[in-house]
């Protein structure tokens, strides 16, 4: 045990020694020293390879030397500046800013030539000669058309005159009369005959210018109502009823509707009024505004018929 023990301490002592000798940088040989050796070889390569990046670094971006990447920048700047500058200088003749100069200056003397009254091809002159035309044209057809109406209403006045002068003044209002109680007959359903020129149940009496018959639609169906009417001074209202009496018991009809003139309605007789089973209105055959005169004798005549039904023992009710 004692020589086994003193040999394996003298191993181990080699092999102590050895291995501290391999961590000594006393001996060149060691692996110590070979690894220190290789670090500063290697890190003094890479000092020279970083040192020859850096100055290529450094040599591309200097403007003393001609073929560096900063000086072929700068020259591609000064060269965009120029070509910028003589563009958009108004020396170059050809630059842009020349060029659009030119157009605008082009464009602005033509809109001054179009809108123009001193040339007489300009736009705006043609534009005020088609309009001086379609207004001398218009001022022509007005004049025209003004003498036309003047003309036409001095027929109309001259006819009037010689109507008021006539003898057959009268007819011509009866006429005016009948052609609108023959138009609203029409419109309302009813049935209208003109009477005046026929006797009727008096003998050789054709008093009753035209009897209207009332429609199924109405407040009473198949009642008559006949028609009076006179351009005549002379009928007073004691005169129209008389006459409305006549006219009822000549054509058989319940009701009796008296139209005046306004030309000679006795003074003072209202627009429209009803006595008994008569009504009476004022009409002016040549003013539309007092056509609703006649319109509201309309519902006044139905409204009077419709209160004359029969009682039970056969007789009539009066209103």
């Amino acid at each position: 045990m004692a020589k086994l023990r003193s040999s394996v301490g003298e191993v181990l002592d080699e092999e102590k020694l050895q291995i501290l000798s391999q961590f000594s940088l006393d001996d060149s040989q060691s692996a110590l020293s070979r690894l220190v050796s290789e670090l500063k070889a290697n890190n003094g390569n890479l000092q020279e390879q970083l040192a020859g990046e850096v100055s290529s670094v450094v040599e591309e971006f200097s403007l003393d030397k001609e073929d560096s990447a900063l000086s072929r920048l700068m020259r591609k700047v000064e060269a965009a500046r120029a070509t910028i500058a003589k563009e958009f200088s108004l020396d170059n003749d050809s630059g842009a800013l020349s060029r659009m100069t030119r157009s605008m200056g082009e464009a602005a003397a033509a809109i001054d030539k179009n809108l123009t009254l001193d040339e007489e091809q300009s736009a705006l002159s043609r534009i005020r000669r088609e309009l001086l035309g379609v207004l001398d044209r218009h001022e022509q057809q007005a004049t025209s058309f003004q003498t036309e109406v003047k003309a036409t209403l001095a027929e109309i006045r001259a006819r009037r005159e010689e109507s008021l002068r006539s003898t057959t003044h009268g007819r011509n209002f009866e006429d005016a009369v009948w052609e609108f109680v023959q138009k609203e007959a029409q419109k309302a359903g009813d049935m209208a005959a003109k009477t005046g020129n026929t006797t009727g149940s008096i003998r050789n009496c054709k008093v009753g210018d035209a009897v209207i018959t009332l429609g199924d639609e109405s407040a009473a169906p198949g009642a008559s109502i006949v028609i009076e009417s006179k351009e005549d001074a002379s009928y007073d209202l004691r005169k129209a009823r008389e006459e409305c009496l006549s006219a009822r018991k000549n054509r058989q009809a319940e009701i009796a509707v008296f139209i005046y003139s306004s030309q000679t309605a006795p003074a003072g007789q209202e627009v429209m009024c009803r006595h008994g089973n008569d009504i009476f209105v004022v009409w002016d055959a040549e003013n539309i505004a007092s056509d609703i005169h006649l319109r509201a004798s309309a519902d006044g005549r139905e409204s009077t018929v419709d209160t004359q039904r029969e009682s039970p023992d056969g007789r009539v009710r009066r209103p």
